[in-house]
Formats: structure tokens, C-alpha cells, sequence
């Protein structure tokens, strides 16, 4: 391999100075490894072009971090401002009556078929009253009517009616 003495990169203080755009003593406190000769300095050009090219990053950086910093905030600041909007339109749609939580008509749904099924249960035994004549062999086939009726209305709970809510959903996209 061929001596550092050999090489053309190397360049001396001045000429070093001029190539970085840097003042001479800004040279030196940076203590870069250099060779000397006689009174004269001279530094590897190699060296002094890493060097201008970590600076400049290091410059680039710093410029671009507020810049960086302000548009992740402003869009932050976008999407947060979205969703108010359209958490304050979907309040509106629930007071004007157009829109109701699936919370409260999974409650309503449930309350409707206890009630339903309180009816359906007393049923037959209106019937008998109110029809003496009636025969056992149709009461008995109303019975097990309303029986399937009742369980349908039974799984009305808090587990069937999301599953329908969800059937809904994808049924009206």
C-alpha cells in the first residue's frame, strides 16, 4: 500500500479552509489527523470531506426537526379537529332522532321480547277461558307454537342482537 505521503489528497491549511467554506482556526480546534512537514500542515482530503458531510447533515437535521415536528403537530391538531366534528354530528343525528346507539336498542330490543314472552306464556290459558270449546288437541298445538315462539324471543339477549346489528351492517354496505 502506498505511503500517505504519496497519495494527492492531501491539501494544506489554506487550501484545506477554502475546500470545507470554513475559517483556518475552525480547521485546527477540529484536530484532524495531520502530517506535518517543516512549518507547513497537511490534511487528508478524504478526512476533511467526511467530516463537511457529517456537519452538513448534523446542519440538515436540525432545520428539518421543527419543520418535521410542526406538520406531525398540524396534522394531529387535523385529525383531532375531524373527529370532533364528527363526534358533534353524530350527537346531533341522536337528538334530532335519526340515529339511536346500539346500546340503547339492544336494551329497548330485550325489554320489548321479556315483555313479549310474558304475553305469549299467559296465552294458552286466555284461550281456554275465553273458548271453553276449544279442544286439548289445539291448545296443545298452540302451546308448542308459542313455546317456538318464546325461545326466538329468548335469544333476543345481549349476545344475539349485536350479531344482528353487525348482519345489518354488512347487509346495508
Amino acid at each position: 500500500m502506498a505511503n500517505k505521503n504519496d497519495l494527492p489528497f492531501q491539501l494544506n491549511q489554506s487550501q484545506a479552509a477554502d475546500f470545507l467554506g470554513i475559517k483556518r482556526a475552525t480547521l485546527v480546534e477540529k484536530n484532524f489527523p495531520t502530517e506535518k512537514r517543516g512549518r507547513l500542515v497537511y490534511y487528508d482530503s478524504r478526512d476533511l470531506l467526511a467530516w463537511a458531510i457529517e456537519r452538513a447533515t448534523v446542519k440538515l437535521k436540525k432545520q428539518i426537526s421543527p419543520i418535521a415536528g410542526e406538520l406531525n403537530l398540524d396534522t394531529e391538531r387535523l385529525r383531532l379537529t375531524s373527529a370532533q366534528a364528527d363526534a358533534q354530528e353524530l350527537k346531533n343525528e341522536i337528538a334530532r332522532a335519526q340515529v339511536i346507539p346500539c346500546e340503547f336498542a339492544i336494551f329497548a330490543m330485550a325489554k320489548v321480547a321479556n315483555e313479549a314472552a310474558g304475553i305469549l306464556d299467559s296465552l294458552p290459558l286466555n284461550i281456554t277461558r275465553r273458548h271453553p270449546e276449544a279442544g286439548a288437541k289445539l291448545l296443545k298445538t298452540i302451546r308448542r307454537e308459542l313455546s317456538k315462539s318464546m325461545n326466538a324471543l329468548s335469544a333476543l339477549n345481549d349476545t344475539a342482537l349485536p350479531g344482528i346489528i353487525d348482519e345489518f351492517i354488512q347487509q346495508a354496505n
